[in-house]
């Protein structure tokens, strides 16, 4: 926060400068501080992804190896489209089974890069909200110091998801993990800003969510229904040069996923501090600057 009379960088929430003493004005409605309806949650989101787009970018940039590694591993593996007979089925299951342990390794590597990303962008909106420059490298660095935290606690999440999946063939299933999802929704902000661990940030989530668990699942319903908006251009486009060249069509995926893939950690993250400020009026990101 910058102080009007001397121009000094202030912590976020400081009611006086700590340079020169003058009184700093509070959060306002156009500050990144000031608590938003949907509306202004979307609007801010997208408003923050413009002005910085490049460093998201690139922050999002190691999201294209998810798409085009299996254009690599896969390229000997039988396409399911040419099975005509009993034998070509024969040997797909075959080299399905060789590729098995390739494809499992495939699946793990592009959890923990998506991970690593959404942390480093839900460190870059820290960056933001703590008023100073988004720097890339720094927040690569700050995910990764804190990836296996990131991935035990995912893990954590799965697990607790996995309980409802058994529960969901009696319709009990469903309302649970839609309350479980919303409940550690914001366990990657909370890990990359606070520097909880992994039970700590599940917990602090659960309690952050308390009382809002509604208007959460509004909002988070309306950004999925966004970023499939987003996606199906480049569902089209790939759908178009499908028969024509699968190199193209990973490539168009690939720019795809590394442009929409922001929108779901800046949201998140903005959501993150919208609930702070209304539970808490803690503003200051402990870990995020």
């Amino acid at each position: 926060m910058k102080c009007d009379n001397c121009g000094q960088e202030n912590a976020v929430g400081s009611k006086f400068c700590t340079w020169c003493g003058n009184e700093l004005p509070m959060a306002s409605a156009d500050s990144p501080m000031g608590r938003r309806d949907l509306g202004q949650l979307i609007s801010y989101t997208f408003e923050l992804y413009r002005n910085n787009f490049q460093k998201f970018f690139l922050l999002a940039l190691p999201i294209a190896l998810v798409n085009i590694l299996p254009a690599f591993v896969f390229t000997d593996l039988i396409d399911p489209n040419t099975i005509q007979d009993d034998e070509s089925l024969e040997e797909f299951l075959d080299q399905f089974g060789t590729f098995f342990g390739a494809i499992f390794s495939l699946v793990v590597i592009s959890g923990v890069i998506g991970l690593f990303v959404q942390g480093a962008v839900s460190h870059a909106v820290g960056t933001h909200y703590s008023g100073k420059q988004i720097n890339v490298t720094n927040s690569y660095f700050r995910s990764l110091s804190n990836i296996l935290a990131l991935i035990v606690a995912m893990i954590l999440v799965f697990l607790a998801l996995a309980i409802s999946f058994p529960l969901m063939i009696f319709f009990i299933g469903i309302p649970l993990a839609i309350f479980i999802a919303i409940s550690f929704a914001f366990v990657v902000p909370i890990v990359m800003l606070e520097g909880a661990g992994p039970i700590d940030a599940l917990q602090r989530s659960y309690n952050l969510v308390k009382g809002s668990r509604m208007r959460v699942l509004v909002i988070g319903i309306v950004f999925i229904l966004l970023v499939i908006g987003l996606n199906i251009p480049f569902s089209l486009i790939s759908l178009i040069v499908d028969d024509s060249s699968l190199a193209v069509e990973t490539v168009i995926t690939a720019i795809g996923q590394v442009l929409i893939t922001p929108v779901t950690g800046i949201g998140l993250t903005v959501v993150y501090f919208d609930l702070r400020i209304k539970r808490e009026g803690e503003l200051v990101p402990e870990e995020g600057t």
